[in-house]
């Protein structure tokens, strides 16, 4: 069986990534590149105002700061990118101000038939843990004991590769919106391995293994928790859903609520096609990014992984999304990953999967987790009226 070998496109900065390969440098190139900031605002501005914005409704500080992210984002690809926080770790009390933290121990491997999730594991030399999440609430009351209240199971988004379920994190902003605009009693957010440590389908198994916790150790029932994820998040949603339906592990969940879910289709013949170039200078998301992280995330799976829906859900056959709970798709017109979302759309829609498809015109992948992002509000409003009606 061929294995998934680094990607062509993976180390289009390798030589820059070799220079900084020793962590003061890295670090000290990051600062540097990152203060960088400061002297090309004036020309991003410059060239907004001579050339126009990108996106005609855009103001210049929206186009500037569009810019200035998708800076940020190609120097932490080029850089091979920090590493988070070690998960066997918990945080100091202090750093919980606003959450509380519940480590789940890990799921049983030997629940598992040998299906896609049991033989990707075995191949990529991974196994279940125990996993640290942290539970989002409006008054650090933990989990609730009610069994009409709605819990959202929250996967952030870095494509596989940065970010945490902390706090100080930017998908944070998403389980306080969720909080503050719908009717939701907690946000368990899933502080899941990434790939830069073990290669998927790693962060399949923390998930499954705080699904099945909250279900069967804490008495939460499958029909209260809504499965929600933003980029890479939305990918891992995915994939548990399609697990709990394929393996029957625990009752499927009440719906789904995507947030631009990313990694629909991973396949090469796929690179570059539609919004993906399209909508290219109108995104924050770089060229280099998605090489990197797409050659970790498959490093040590077949090559024959690329045709499973759990792998790429838009390369799945026709009836792939059979049986799927109900799901609301958030995205924006003038992101990357716009056509990939609409094909997610229509591949449910086939299915008879009760799918919304909320696209925001003129608006950037992942904009509920930019509080400056002013159509943020509306759409965490929208969701909050497609969960109270589910």
């Amino acid at each position: 069986m061929s294995l998934v070998t680094a990607d062509p496109h993976a180390f289009a900065f390798s030589r820059l990534q070799r220079l900084t390969r020793t962590s003061p440098v890295k670090y000290a190139w990051l600062v540097a590149q990152i203060l960088s900031i400061a002297a090309l605002s004036p020309f991003w501005a410059a060239q907004t105002l001579i050339f126009g914005a990108p996106r005609p409704s855009w103001s210049l500080s929206v186009a500037v700061r569009v810019r200035a992210l998708r800076w940020i984002s190609s120097i932490l690809a080029s850089t091979g990118l920090p590493g988070s926080r070690r998960l066997d770790d918990d945080p100091k009390p202090d750093a919980l101000r606003r959450t509380t933290l519940l480590r789940v121990p890990p799921f049983a491997m030997s629940r598992l038939r040998k299906g896609f999730a049991y033989e990707m594991a075995s191949l990529a030399k991974v196994t279940s843990t125990s996993v640290p999440s942290f539970v989002y609430t409006r008054d650090r009351s933990g989990l609730p004991t009610g069994e009409d209240q709605q819990v959202v199971l929250f996967a952030h988004g870095g494509a596989y590769v940065v970010g945490a379920a902390t706090e100080d994190q930017t998908g944070a902003a998403i389980c306080f919106g969720l909080l503050e605009h719908a009717n939701v009693a907690a946000v368990v957010s899933v502080d899941y391995r990434l790939t830069t440590s073990e290669p998927f389908p790693a962060a399949l198994l923390d998930a499954l293994s705080v699904y099945t916790a909250l279900v069967e150790q804490h008495g939460i029932k499958p029909s209260q928790i809504v499965l929600s994820g933003d980029s890479a998040g939305g990918h891992l949603m995915l994939s548990l859903a399609r697990l709990l339906r394929d393996e029957r592990l625990a009752p499927s969940p009440r719906g789904l609520v995507l947030f631009s879910p990313g990694w629909l289709d991973l396949r090469p013949e796929h690179e570059g096609a539609g919004s993906l170039t399209r909508n290219y200078h109108s995104d924050i998301l770089p060229r280099g990014l998605g090489g990197y992280a797409r050659s970790l995330f498959l490093r040590g799976l077949p090559l024959e992984a690329l045709d499973s829906p759990y792998v790429c859900p838009n390369a799945g056959p026709a009836d792939s999304f059979a049986d799927f709970p109900p799901t609301m798709l958030i995205s924006g017109d003038a992101e990357c990953l716009r056509d990939d979302i609409r094909q997610l759309a229509a591949k449910m829609e086939k299915c008879s999967v009760a799918v919304s498809l909320h696209e925001y015109k003129d608006i950037i992948h992942d904009f509920c987790t930019w509080t400056w992002m002013k159509e943020r509000v509306p759409a965490l409003r929208d969701v909050g009226r497609w969960l109270a009606a589910l």
